[in-house]
């Protein structure tokens, strides 16, 4: 019995593992993304599926994206995503964008067959 539970807890940590934020999945091989207080970066063999992560922003921050994206093949782009999941703003390198409403915001990656790396920052335009 204790051999079934310990199982199905290594099962359920993988799934927890390939489970982005809010049911975003994503697959990766030959590499990793990783995340810090204001960013994320991956390089992979290849990167497919979304990748995000939650930040909180008050109404009326202004934000700048910085976006640098080597690309060996696929696509890949990145957006802000609103706290009710619905598309804010694709985000470009340089992108300033000023917050219209409080809350958790999702900042997302979006891989299609993509090989190469990127990363992705922010910080406050003061």
């Amino acid at each position: 019995m204790r051999k079934k539970i310990s199982i199905l807890s290594a099962l359920f940590f993988i799934l927890l593992i390939f489970v982005g934020c809010s049911a975003e999945t994503y697959t990766i091989s030959k590499g990793s993304i990783e995340v810090c207080d204001s960013g994320i970066t991956g390089a992979y063999g290849n990167f497919n599926g979304k990748y995000c992560k939650k930040v909180k922003f008050d109404k009326g921050d202004k934000i700048i994206f910085h976006i640098d994206i080597r690309s060996v093949k696929g696509k890949i782009k990145c957006e802000l995503i609103y706290p009710d999941g619905k598309p804010f703003v694709e985000l470009k390198d340089n992108k300033r964008v000023e917050i219209s409403k409080e809350g958790e915001y999702k900042v997302q990656v979006d891989g299609k067959e993509h090989e190469g790396n990127f990363m992705v920052y922010w910080n406050n335009d003061i």
